[in-house]
């Protein structure tokens, strides 16, 4: 607010409407006037001498909006955008895991989305978020709405493409990255013998071969009788629960 006169209490400003803080202006002037825009409150006086026309430093940017939440993996990834009403435009903002203040993601520019990580399957998390400028940062927002990560659904598929001398090949249909094991086995003489060893690490989910590789025993062994084998894949999905899928194949004889 300015006055006309009634120096020096010209200038004064208030968070709430209530409270009123005296500021010293520019210029000792008949100050007129005050309009907002791009962020500044800019004053006008009708006359006096020296500035006639001054204007706020950078305003704090308004509480942002209530961020929505989206659950990943023992993660979460969450989108803020500028909240309204006077104050200046947010260089940044900074998301707060509600409880948990460690954990907290930024987002560039006045609004976009961030992910924040170890997080616990299972546990339900909301959000907060306060936008920064050269200003000062805001006031809190509202907590966004709660969202629970979750492990991945450990399905997947083996079938049996081919087998040679040398290795036994499957196709795999896997749900997201992780970890394959592959072991196959045959009883020989009351004992269990290894056949074959497989193992990869894969960076997404779908369609991959695994070639498990025969050892020599087991290749020696083919040259005397067939072996019934059984083949197992274990899956061990990134932040989830190992699962195992078996089949039974028969390799026979070699000469």
């Amino acid at each position: 607010a300015v006055a006309l006169n009634s120096s020096p209490d010209q200038v004064m400003t208030s968070p709430d409407g209530i409270t009123w803080t005296s500021r010293t202006p520019a210029a000792n002037n008949y100050w007129y006037s005050v309009t907002y825009g791009n962020g500044l409150f800019v004053a006008v006086s009708t006359s006096g001498t020296g500035n006639r026309v001054m204007t706020s430093g950078t305003l704090i940017p308004p509480t942002p909006a209530t961020p929505t939440a989206t659950a990943g993996n023992a993660e979460a990834t969450i989108t803020v955008a500028p909240g309204s009403g006077p104050g200046g435009t947010p260089d940044s903002s900074t998301v707060t895991t509600v409880g948990d203040s460690t954990k907290t993601c930024t987002v560039t520019g006045a609004s976009g989305s961030c992910t924040i990580t170890g997080l616990t399957n299972g546990t339900s998390y909301t959000f907060t978020a306060t936008a920064t400028n050269a200003g000062g940062t805001s006031a809190a927002s509202r907590a966004s709405v709660a969202v629970t990560p979750t492990a991945p659904v450990n399905t997947f598929t083996m079938k049996i493409l081919k087998t040679s001398n040398t290795s036994i090949t499957t196709q795999l249909n896997l749900p997201g990255p992780g970890k394959v094991v592959q072991l196959g086995t045959t009883q020989q003489l009351g004992s269990t013998m290894t056949v074959c060893t497989a193992g990869k690490i894969v960076a997404k989910a779908g369609t991959v071969t695994s070639a498990c590789r025969l050892t020599p025993k087991a290749r020696g062994a083919r040259t005397k009788r067939s072996l019934k084998v059984r083949l197992v894949t274990t899956f061990t999905p990134s932040g989830g629960t190992a699962k195992s899928v078996g089949k039974t194949l028969l390799l026979t004889k070699t000469r």
